[in-house]
């Protein structure tokens, strides 16, 4: 065996033991990342559709054109 591939397999074997050991990992809330920031994008979205509907809710006022015409 060359010193190569026993470098190969030590890298293949430390990947293969970190994604056991952050397999299910938690945070400090106790839930799972995945979770988390599936919670995290839902909150966003509602906070989005909010702002969405009170600026559709508000009066748009009309915006008057202050270019003025030039007669040549």
């Amino acid at each position: 065996m060359t010193r190569g591939d026993q470098r190969e397999r030590d890298r293949q074997r430390a990947s293969k033991r970190l994604a056991e050991q952050n397999k299910g990992k938690k945070n400090a809330d106790g839930k799972s990342y995945k979770l988390a920031a599936e919670e995290q994008a839902n909150a966003m979205r509602e906070k989005q559709r909010k702002a969405m509907e009170a600026k559709k809710d508000e009066p748009q006022e009309k915006k008057e054109c202050t270019i003025e015409k030039v007669k040549y």
